[in-house]
């Protein structure tokens, strides 16, 4: 397969993939692709700075080794630029830049599959993968991961499905610090364990099934954590089916919380005294929870028409916020300094609640129409302790209430589909960025069996608009994104 493109936001991109077989029990394939982004516009006027491009090539073969036993093994390789207007401190005594910076970015990964069957009722699934990562940002990132995962199922009787497995997940991570942000340590291993086990009850076949299941996860700064689940599925006389659920999930502190260290500025007191005012990480920062009931109807109303529907309420234990600490001195780096912290807590508590609908319904066996609507409203609430001032109203009013969407498929004539999708997106709350409809639509001609040509055009009705700004770390100046269009052509051979 060759596919080429390029558009005025992407100035070039393509894939070269050749596939075959080696022998009658192996198939391979193995490919290397080009990506490239021009830089968007900044909110002041100017550019922002934040072109990238990367170049990747991998493989992956899959080997039937026996009746029972088969084999994948994948990796790739990844080079690239990434262009970004970071916040830096130049001295302890002056205040934030903003910093055009070109950060280097390179890594892999490789990783092997077994699939091994027993019995036709009971299977089990080895992975192991291994990941190295660079990062060229202002701490100079390198990270390792180790992952191994393995799960065993096992059919017994007619009427249960028991799953169970477990997970290592090992990170390294080296950082080279700097003024404005730093980790410490520089060099961290976090590690993180979890078993788990499900079991599949057919109550009523074909009707009635409950699964019961739990995951038992350690990680490096919570320890032991629990995290239960009961599903019901209830398949109707009529085609539909009913569906409730209620978990509790974990959410494990990351580096950014524990380890991170965030000079925002420095200021000189009335008698001469530098102070900085900073983020610091805490490493006994707890995890965040949550217990969430769901509940939904799918069914095929009619040949043509499908309908899904989903409600949802979760409450949030331990949720983060950001709290003053003690003041301490620093002699280095130099000038001597007083630091005026503030640490990520674990203080705040809330709700969300919420509704889904979608649908597909196909027309004339031509034109296929597919609207959706989503609904939320979240609630958060401050334990009497804290002293944030600004973590509610980032959580509240991070996320639009409303947003929808429809998409449809047209198939003309000769080879030719026309896609037109239209999506709506309400305003956000905090940090403002204004509701916004976004318009999309693509040809695609497929002009014999192996040969195609498409050309897109994206956000048409706006050249340019708001959609995203950072409220974690503000280290990242905001873009707009803009209108664009492409074209590209795919052969297959």
């Amino acid at each position: 397969m060759v596919e080429a493109g390029a558009g005025n936001l992407q100035p070039g991109f393509g894939t070269v993939q050749y596939g075959s077989s080696a022998g009658k029990t192996t198939d391979y394939r193995v490919y290397s692709n080009y990506r490239s982004q021009s830089q968007l516009p900044g909110i002041n006027g100017a550019d922002g700075g934040d072109g990238w491009n990367v170049l990747r090539g991998g493989f992956r073969a899959d080997s039937t080794v026996s009746a029972k036993d088969t084999l994948t093994f994948e990796g790739d390789v990844y080079t690239g630029r990434e262009n970004q207007f970071s916040k830096v401190l130049p001295s302890l005594g002056s205040g934030i830049q903003s910093v055009e910076r070109s950060m280097d970015l390179s890594g892999g990964f490789i990783q092997g599959i077994w699939n091994h069957e027993f019995s036709a009722r009971s299977t089990s699934i080895l992975e192991i993968s291994y990941d190295r990562n660079h990062h060229g940002n202002q701490v100079n990132e390198r990270e390792s991961v180790l992952n191994l995962d393995f799960q065993h199922e096992y059919k017994w009787k007619q009427r249960q499905d028991l799953l169970g497995g477990m997970s290592l997940y090992n990170s390294g991570l080296t950082t080279n610090g700097a003024l404005a942000v730093s980790f410490n340590p520089p060099e961290t291993t976090v590690r993180l364990f979890g078993a788990f086990v499900q079991d599949e009850i057919a109550v009523a076949p074909d009707r009635l099934y409950v699964t019961i299941g739990t995951r038992l996860e350690h990680n490096y700064y919570t320890g032991w954590g629990l995290m239960p689940s009961l599903r019901a599925a209830w398949k109707l006389s009529k085609g539909g089916t009913l569906w409730a659920a209620i978990s509790r999930a974990l959410n494990t502190p990351d580096l950014n919380e524990t380890t991170m260290r965030l000079n925002f500025t420095g200021f000189y007191g009335a008698d001469g005294t530098l102070f900085i005012p900073a983020l610091v990480g805490n490493p006994n920062s707890g995890g965040e929870a949550s217990v969430d009931y769901e509940a939904g109807y799918r069914s095929t109303v009619a040949k043509n028409l499908s309908l899904d529907l989903a409600a949802y309420y979760d409450h949030y234990s331990h949720l983060d916020t950001t709290e003053p600490s003690t003041p301490f001195f620093e002699n280095q780096p130099s000038p001597p300094h007083i630091v005026l912290p503030v640490m990520t807590e674990n203080l705040m508590a809330g709700e969300a609640h919420g509704i889904e609908a979608f649908a597909n319904w196909k027309l004339a066996g031509r034109l296929t129409v597919s609207p959706g609507y989503a609904f939320e409203r979240i609630h958060m609430h401050l334990d009497p302790s804290s002293q944030d001032t600004d973590s509610i109203e980032e959580v509240e009013g991070g996320s639009p209430v409303n947003s929808a969407q429809l998409r449809s498929h047209l198939v003309l004539a000769r080879g030719v589909a026309w896609d037109l999708n239209a999506y709506f997106v309400g305003r956000i709350k905090d940090p403002v960025v204004p509701s916004y409809t976004r318009l999309d639509t693509g040809i695609t001609w497929q002009a014999g069996e192996k040969l195609s040509f498409s050309a897109f055009g994206q956000n048409l009705l706006n050249d340019e608009r708001l959609e995203y700004v950072d409220t974690v770390r503000r280290s990242t100046a905001p873009t707009l994104v803009k209108r664009g269009a492409y074209a590209k052509v795919q052969w297959i051979f």
